[in-house]
């Protein structure tokens, strides 16, 4: 139960205003990623679209008196 509700947290946490705003940086709209250009394996796949095709990952952690 502990872990569900800190996965919840961190998932608000994630998807928050404030978050966004500070963290969340999106490449410009009318820019494609010179990755996605030259790599048939995602162009004209994925030409207009916006985000991590890289695998990014954000590091999330549990405070040690939330662990089981």
């Amino acid at each position: 139960m502990i872990q569900t509700r800190a996965f919840h947290r961190i998932l608000h946490m994630l998807v928050s205003k404030e978050f966004y705003e500070v963290y969340v940086k999106l490449p410009p709209a009318d820019q494609t990623p010179k990755e996605i250009l030259g790599d048939q394996r995602f162009y004209p796949f994925f030409a207009n679209c916006r985000g991590a095709v890289d695998g990014s990952l954000l590091d999330a952690f549990v405070c040690t008196a939330d662990m089981a």
